[in-house]
């Protein structure tokens, strides 16, 4: 493959692509890939990316933060640049903070939002490998999942969205516009007005099956405004008057749920994805273990 010539493009151009190939190093990815182009054109000064979002009416701020989200949440390719010791000690320098839920402890996100425990377990098969400390990072999150769902019909009463078979706060579409909300177990007291997150809720197929698919049916049936030509929108609020009912789209969004479906069905990005040389490599470093599956019930 021959070196990419620089000077085709315009003083803008190479520096996003320069601040690409940076960010790809500095989170541990073995190559560039446009959301890392992306990330470099949302963040230039004077740059011409923020203002077209602008003016085809998006929000080139949310936008960014959505792309940030997405960069916290990806694996990184521990064992391609980095020495092996390194990248074990970077792993184990991840904070762990434990909250309870039913006896149980969960280790939380700041926030507690679907997302945080969801999108990296939409690629990497969590449910065939334990953590060198033995830690289950997909009961974890099916045990976030449960505790999520719970919040809401515990605050069934303040919020009419809110209760067993509508559930999930999330970070994405809301009345007000981009949102992020989330329940307890927490690390702050979570933000949450009514508005639950579809695709969070679809995105925990593989965690809570029944209670998603439960979920899934009842919205379909009873809420058909939250159904459209490519599936179920973003997010709905019945906690304003008149209802609330997002039109929105979001890829990262509706890609996570994507991907989670197909994992359901068929398992295959996972298998694809956990398989691929790089993570098998990054899995050995970090010492995973790999272990049996076991088949999954809803509390």
């Amino acid at each position: 493959m021959k070196p990419m010539d620089l000077k085709r493009y315009t003083n803008k151009a190479q520096e996003a692509l320069i601040a690409a190939q940076g960010l790809a190093g500095e989170v541990g990815h073995s190559q560039i890939d446009p959301l890392h182009i992306l990330m470099a054109l949302l963040r230039q000064n004077e740059g011409v990316v923020p203002e077209v979002v602008s003016k085809i009416g998006g929000r080139p701020a949310s936008l960014l933060m959505e792309v940030e989200q997405t960069f916290d949440a990806r694996p990184r390719v521990a064992g391609s640049n980095v020495e092996p010791s390194l990248a074990r000690r970077l792993y184990q320098g991840f904070r762990r903070d434990r909250r309870p839920f039913q006896g149980q402890d969960i280790i939380v996100n700041p926030g507690g939002n679907l997302f945080a425990y969801q999108f990296s377990e939409a690629w990497l098969d969590t449910a065939s490998y334990l953590d060198p400390d033995g830690i289950d990072w997909f009961a974890n999150t099916r045990l976030a999942t449960l505790a999520n769902r719970q919040f809401c019909i515990d605050h069934a009463g303040q919020f009419k969205t809110y209760h067993a078979q509508s559930w999930g706060l999330s970070a994405g579409d809301s009345p007000w516009g981009y949102e992020v909300a989330g329940s307890t177990p927490s690390l702050h007291t979570p933000y949450h007005a009514g508005t639950v997150s579809i695709y969070g809720a679809i995105s925990s197929l593989p965690f809570v099956p029944d209670l998603a698919l439960e979920m899934i049916d009842y919205l379909y049936q009873e809420h058909p405004q939250t159904w459209g030509r490519y599936g179920f929108f973003d997010a709905y609020s019945l906690a304003v008057d008149p209802p609330w009912y997002s039109t929105a789209l979001y890829g990262i969004d509706k890609g996570c749920s994507m991907l989670m479906v197909e994992n359901v069905l068929s398992g295959l990005i996972w298998d694809v994805y956990t398989h691929s040389p790089p993570i098998q490599d990054a899995l050995g470093v970090l010492n995973f273990t790999k272990r049996v599956k076991v088949q999954v019930e809803n509390a």
